[in-house]
């Protein structure tokens, strides 16, 4: 069900992005790369600081945060998207559970 809503959720601002009002392919590009950023911010929220070792969760939150600055900012560039999306996926996959 969580990845359904993701789903449907990145469709929709693909879609609403490319609905704005500018033409320029490249604004087209970064809009669908940040839907896929939000939705890697809205999965890796998911995550139980409980469930993690606080050296992993820490460099998990550092990437999680940078993130969702960058998502939240007015004009991230593709290279700046593509960037944030490669730390938060290397974090979210470093974390190490708690034994």
């Amino acid at each position: 069900m969580k990845k359904m809503l993701l789903s449907a959720l990145t469709g929709v601002m693909v879609l609403g992005a490319s609905l704005g009002t500018t033409t320029s392919c490249e604004k087209i590009e970064n809009s669908r790369e940040l839907a896929q950023l939000w939705a890697l911010i809205l999965e890796s929220e998911l995550q139980a600081e409980s469930d993690y070792t606080p050296e992993s969760w820490i460099v998990f939150q550092e990437a999680l945060s940078s993130a969702e600055a960058l998502a939240s900012s007015s004009h991230p560039t593709l290279e700046a998207i593509n960037v944030a999306i490669t730390n938060l996926h290397d974090a979210r996959n470093a974390l190490k559970p708690r034994t």
